[in-house]
Order: C-alpha cells, then structure tokens, then sequence
C-alpha cells in the first residue's frame, strides 16, 4: 500500500525532471507498529525534492515540494483532488476516482491513436525502479513493513506457505 502512495509523487520527480539515480538526504519514519509519517529528502542533479506522506491525517494526502535553487514547486494529491503550486497559488490539475481509472482511460486514448503517452515507458521503469529502491532504504533503516500478527491475505492455495 505505500509503494503506491509513493509511486505517483516519484513518477512525478522522475518524469519531471528526466533523472532516475537520486541521493538521498533525509529519511524521517515515525510510528511504532505501522508506518504513520514519512518524510524524504531526495538530491537529484538538477533539483532537491522532499516528499512528506501522513497516514495519521484525516484525508489521503501526499505533498511533494522540489525545489532547483531558484523556483519552488508544491505538488498536493489530497482525496482525489490534485494541486500544483509554482508560487502563484493553487492551480488545480486533473481529478479522478483513483489513479488506475486514469492510467486505464489515458492507455485507451493512446491505444485508440487518440493521444500521445503521457511518460515513456523508460519513465516508467525508472518510477517503479526508484520506488523500491526507496522501500529498500526504508527497510534498511527499519521502517516498520513487517507486522508479525498481520491475517495473511493470499486466496491462492498455491502461494501460501
């Protein structure tokens, strides 16, 4: 579940600025027995990135804030509603039911011949390649993933243990 909070808001990064190797800088994980807040740093050749996620709060919100020295760019997805603040104020971008009705829909049109990719595959990769190296780094530091009482949810016989 949180590789797919992440993975939007470092599609985001990857696809924005065209880089897949970042640095990281900080890494703040708070909560016990399950993950509550997380703050990253990330250090990336053009831009520094801090993506803060919060499962305490009473909505589903990630921000992403980069910043490349110069501008400052605030990316808010908050219950379905998405926002981009480049300094101007709130300029709302698209809104949809999830993201995998959008990304079905999106690949409909471009299958069609209707529209153009929104990202390459390559981004793609890349997206889902710094999303788990992020999740690894995670563990490493001991992010809480691993709930020992947790009911297994597998219906299939052939992949329980």
């Amino acid at each position: 579940a949180l590789a797919q909070s992440l993975y939007p808001s470092v599609a985001l990064l990857v696809h924005g600025l065209a880089e897949t190797t970042p640095s990281l800088t900080m890494l703040l994980m708070e909560g016990e027995a399950r993950l509550e807040r997380l703050r990253v740093g990330l250090r990336f050749h053009q831009a520094n990135a801090e993506l803060v996620w919060d499962a305490t709060s009473a909505s589903d919100e990630t921000v992403l804030t980069v910043t490349d020295g110069i501008r400052r760019s605030v990316w808010r997805s908050s219950e379905g509603v998405v926002t981009l603040n480049t300094g101007q104020g709130d300029a709302p971008q698209r809104r949809s039911n999830g993201n995998l009705e959008r990304m079905l829909a999106e690949f409909c049109q471009v299958a069609l011949g209707r529209a153009l990719p929104v990202a390459t595959a390559r981004e793609g990769f890349a997206a889902v390649a710094v999303t788990d190296w992020l999740l690894q780094k995670m563990a490493e530091r001991g992010a809480p993933f691993e709930r020992p009482g947790a009911p297994r949810h597998v219906a299939s016989p052939h992949w329980r243990d």
